[in-house]
């Protein structure tokens, strides 16, 4: 089926009598101008540059404008062991620091809506194989 903008088309292969593969694809033509619905990625450092939940951690509990009852989530957090990776670039507590504001301008970060966390995550272990 071929419309104004996009076409479809059906694919089925038999071999030996028997279907073993059926593909439906759509293409669409391209346009000059159509909506975008994300934000672009902004220019970030690599998750490998930044400091580990741990690091993270120790920076923030000696940092003394971190209020007490914070400190004390943490401590009990960094007890845990996640099985996510979560390095952090901007999140609600540094987002007031001077560092902070030299990455929302160094980034452009009112462009995309004045985010409150920005951050990198990846499980640690492999995961298992998909079953299905």
């Amino acid at each position: 089926r071929d419309g104004n903008s996009f076409a479809t088309r059906s694919v089925a292969a038999k071999q030996e009598g028997q279907w073993i593969f059926t593909m439906q694809a759509s293409f669409q033509k391209p346009e000059g101008y159509s909506v975008c619905h994300q934000a672009q990625m902004p220019d970030v450092p690599d998750p490998e540059s930044l400091p580990d939940e741990h690091e993270r951690y120790k920076q923030l509990l000696q940092n003394p404008d971190v209020e007490p009852l914070v400190k004390q989530l943490m401590k009990l957090r960094k007890r845990e062991n996640h099985p996510i990776d979560v390095r952090v670039i901007l999140d609600s507590l540094n987002w007031n620091t001077e560092e902070a504001r030299k990455k929302r301008e160094k980034y452009a970060l009112s462009g995309l809506g004045m985010p409150s966390q920005m951050l990198w995550f990846r499980v640690r272990e492999r995961l298992p194989d998909d079953e299905h």
